[in-house]
Order: C-alpha cells, then structure tokens, then sequence
C-alpha cells in the first residue's frame, strides 16, 4: 500500500511538471474577438531568426460540409461564446493522402490558419496595419491541405506580412457537377471565396489591412487564383494575385460538362449506384460515406492515371446555379475580353514543369497522350515529335522508368512542358497584361535546388534527372518542416529562398515585386512589367524579353484559338 502510494504521489508530481512544463512552451496570444467568437492562439517564433509571430490554427470559417450539407454552397460557421483554443490543425478534407496515398481526412474540415506578426495585437492602438497573403493549396484539385507542416509560414512572417491559409473541399465532394439545382457546383472554389469573405471581416484583428490582401497559389491552387481573377462572386474580396504554374485553359486544369457528368455516373456505377438519371444519383451518392467516394475514385477509369480520375472546375449554368454561381462564362473568352480583376498579378512557370510528374513510365506515356490531345487533330512539328514518343513509351511500358534512356525521358519533359504549360502561361500573362488596368509580371523559375526541391524529396523520379521541376519553387517560400532543408542563412538555397520570399512579399506589399530595384541588396534589380519582358528567376536574377523556345512559341501561334476553348469548357456540350 506505501509503495502504491508512493508511485502515486511519482505519478502526479510528474504530471504536475509536465503540465508547467508545456505551460512554459506554450505561450498563448491575448483573445482575439471574431465575428463568430473569441479565439486565443499560441505565441511560436520563427525557424531562422526567432521572430515571434501568432500562431492560429484550426478556426472553423463555415459549417461542416455534412449530412444535408454535402455538395451545398458553405455557409458561416455557427457562433460560439466560450474561447476556441486555436492552437491546432483543423481537419484535412477528404482524400487520398498525397504524402502517405493512404485514405485520410473528414468531412467536417472547413478550417483555416492565420500566422501574424503583430503578437497580442489591439486593434484600438495601433492602424498600422500590414499586408495579407492568403495561400491555396494545390494538389490536382484532390489533395492537399492547409498545415504548417507543410506551409509553414515563417519566411513570409519574416517580412512582415500577415498570412492565411484554408483547407477547402476536394475531388468529389468538392468538384461534384450533375447540373441540377439540388447539388451546387464548384465547391472548391465557393469554399475559397468564403474564406475570403472571413478574411475581409476578421484580418483586422490580428493586424492585417482588409484592403491590402494578395491571394498565390500554385498548380491547381494557381488555377483557382486564375478563376477568382474572372469570377464576380471574388470580385473586390482580393487586392492582388499570384499564380505559379497554371493556366485555366491547359488540358490538365478543366472540365467540359459532359466530362464531369459521364465521370460522375462511372463513379456512380463503382460504387454499385446503376442509374442513369441525375437526381437519383445525387441522392445515392449522399448515401455514401466519404472514404466511399474518394477510394470509388481510386477505381474510376483505370485506364487513366491518378490525376485524370479526379474530378476539377467545370463552367456552371447560370440557369441552374443562381445567385450562388461562381464561373458561368468561358475562362480563356473572360480573358481576352479583359473582363478580370484589375489588380496587380504575377505568374510564370518552372522551366522543367514535367519533371515531378516523370515518377513512372506509364505516367509519362499518359501525359504525352493529354499533350498530344491538345492538338486536336491539327498538323505540327512538335505534334510529329509527341507521337514519336508515345509510340517508343508504348514499347517499354512494362519496364521501371529508370531502364529508360534518359534522352527518351528527357525529350518527353521538353515536349510535354512546351504543350500543356509554356505557351497557355504565357498566354494568359500576355493576356492580363494587355487588358489590365493594373501592372502584371511574369518570370520563368529555372532554379535547380538539386537534394532540396520537390521533385528530388517527394516525387522521387530517378536521380539521373535533374532540373527545375513543377513544385519545386514551393520549397523557396515556405518552411517545409517535415523535410530537412538548409537553414543556415549563408547557404544558397537559403540565400534563393530569401530571394524569392522577398519579391512575393514585396509584391503583397507593394503590388510591385522590386519597388527599390538595385538598392535592395537582396534582389538588386527592377523587374520591368509585361509584356515584352520576363524575369529569370535561377542563382541569379536576370531581364529576358521571352522564355519560351521556338516549340513552344509555334504552338502558342497555332493553338491559341478555339483548340484551347475545349479544354476549359468552352465548347460546352449538351449535358446528359
């Protein structure tokens, strides 16, 4: 019984320390008062320099997409009184894990982060306010979420900027299209504009300027930033944009209506549903759990790659949508007619785009099969020079792309980078630029980071290959913590990511990239607006009149008509 009581009285002195000792680590922020309710975050300091900032993580920005509010429009969150701890990741939304490919996530997962440097702040004392990032995700539309761990925020912090970041609805459930009025389109992208609204209510309380808010993203998170730069219902809820890597008309980024239908009702059949009729299926699918959905997912099509088995952004008919409408006109036509934000926009691409995606042989021979569609049956060189490709991948498809040769699979990032992202990009800047009121900017990224990028520690292609590849740039902004990257300030990868943190924030800051030109010791250039110029971003920073080589050049003056309006939609058929 004394030695009971003795491992007792061990037990709670331990606890006793350890509950002090997290209380030591754990400082919290003062209570911060929402528009929903009171939140209290942490005090963290950032990984280089020890800057604190406050850390709030998990607040809940709509209602939990659930039961009858599965694919519906979001709505805010319910109120609460007593104080949220936000010192916690909200919940991922559902999907094939992109880091584990395992099923991971919840439906109630409308949660967002916001990271500001102004600790304790109080909005009574102070109206220096400071400039707000608003970060989406990528990850094809069906991955991906909103965690420090992965976009960690300390770089940007360190510039003085406030930012936020959400996790939205994906794949299915986020991208769901029958065109009827029971079930809402364009999930993903309501769920952003939501956030946005939050943002536009609430920053001010932790010290950001409502009317100073630059939203960035890159790859399908770049598209939805391409898609709220023409969307009414985003309009005046942003100040500024980054796009990395996307254009809404590439053949990887959209959806006809007869695409998303056909694929919903295969997925339907997959999961045992065998019905024709629209409502029906709707109602079955509300019956389904969410693992059922995204793993039925897994299934869809096996003919086709990971990628082309999710589901993406589709024009909607303003007819059905109504008032909750988010895109119901063609994108590339919205641009062209200059009918767009007119903010301050930036966006360009990696040089070698398709290296990250080479993991495979049969995903290389699939992405050459989507560039060659591209083409649409017209007569082109490099058309000739894709089919040549498809054909020898056909050959080895059974063989580890690593027993390829690496002149094959070098040709094949070439050719495929030059038809689904050079010219489409360059298109569209040109297109903003000429149209906009507001200043644009363009650049190509080459900046090999070798053991450092995406492609090397995530996408694990054969190390024969090297490059700058699609993602790799995500690397140079954010902390990556769950990888160990450089940070030691004199390293070079350290000194790169300096570099670009600086011109994306100087850009939220200032709606220019390089406001002090050559006095600026880190960035000692003017980036001049397009068109007709481009920065080099790479080991040094250079002034180029066009990135695009003669491919990529010839098919942007061939394809750049209606062969393009069919991969966003644009020659909507008639639905089923």
């Amino acid at each position: 019984m004394a030695l009971f009581g003795k491992y007792t009285a061990f037990v709670l002195l331990l606890t006793v320390v350890a509950y002090f000792s997290i209380a030591v680590v754990c400082e919290l922020t003062a209570v911060i008062e929402t528009d929903r309710g009171p939140v209290v975050g942490e005090i963290l300091r950032t990984v280089m320099n020890s800057v604190p900032y406050g850390s709030f993580r998990g607040i809940p920005y709509a209602r939990p997409p659930i039961n009858d509010l599965r694919f519906q429009p979001p709505e805010e969150a319910e109120p609460w009184v007593h104080v949220l701890e936000a010192t916690a990741e909200g919940n991922q939304c559902p999907q094939m894990d992109f880091i584990k490919d395992t099923f991971s996530g919840n439906e109630d997962c409308l949660y967002l982060n916001v990271y500001t440097p102004k600790v304790n702040y109080d909005e009574t004392s102070s109206s220096d306010l400071l400039p707000v990032m608003v970060w989406i995700h990528g990850g094809k539309f069906a991955t991906g979420y909103a965690n420090a761990s992965y976009y960690g925020p300390d770089f940007i912090l360190e510039e003085n900027v406030v930012m936020v970041a959400a996790n939205f609805r994906l794949d299915i459930l986020g991208f769901l299209a029958l065109n009827i009025p029971e079930a809402s389109e364009n999930l993903q992208l309501k769920d952003q504009v939501l956030v946005l609204k939050w943002v536009q209510r609430n920053i001010q309380k932790f010290g950001g300027d409502p009317n100073r808010v630059t939203i960035f993203g890159c790859s399908s998170g770049g598209v939805d930033v391409d898609l709220h730069m023409i969307s009414d219902a985003s309009r005046g809820l942003f100040h500024g944009a980054i796009a990395m890597s996307s254009a809404p008309w590439s053949a990887w980024t959209f959806l006809t209506r007869n695409q998303s239908e056909t694929r919903a009702f295969h997925l339907g059949k997959v999961l045992g549903i065998d019905t024709e009729d629209k409502t029906t299926l709707y109602r079955e699918l509300m019956k389904k759990t969410p693992e059922d959905l995204v793993t039925g997912g897994e299934k869809l099509l096996p003919n086709l790659i990971h990628a082309d088995r999710k589901f993406k952004p589709i024009i909607e008919d303003a007819r059905v949508a109504g008032v909750d409408a988010f895109l119901t006109e063609c994108p590339i036509k919205k641009y062209k007619a200059g009918s767009f934000a007119q903010v301050p926009f930036m966006s360009g691409f990696m040089r070698d785009e398709m290296l990250s995606f080479t993991t495979s042989t049969q995903n290389l021979h699939w992405y050459v099969e989507l560039a060659l569609k591209q083409f649409a049956g017209c007569h082109h060189p490099v058309q000739e020079k894709l089919t040549h490709l498809y054909d020898e991948l056909s050959k080895v498809l059974h063989k580890h792309i690593s027993e390829l040769p690496v002149e094959l699979v070098t040709q094949a990032i070439n050719h495929i980078t030059n038809t689904l992202y050079r010219p489409v990009i360059d298109q569209k800047v040109k297109l903003v630029a000429e149209m906009s009121s507001a200043p644009a900017y363009y650049y190509q990224n080459s900046y090999n980071a070798e053991e450092y990028s995406y492609h090397r520690l995530q996408a694990r292609i054969i190390p024969s290959l090297t490059g700058a590849g699609h993602g790799d740039d995500l690397f140079t902004i954010f902390h990556v913590s769950i990888f160990d990257l450089p940070l030691d300030a004199d390293h070079p990868f350290s000194k790169a990511r300096k570099r670009m943190v600086r011109m994306i924030t100087n850009f939220a800051k200032y709606g220019n990239p390089t406001p002090d030109g050559t006095s600026d010791p880190v960035l000692n250039i003017t980036w001049p607006r397009a068109p007709g110029k481009y920065m080099e971003i790479n080991d040094q920073l250079t002034i180029g009149d066009s990135p695009l080589n003669e491919d990529a050049k010839s098919i942007q003056k061939d394809l750049s008509g209606l062969v393009w309006d069919e991969f966003n939609g644009c020659d909507q058929s008639q639905s089923r």
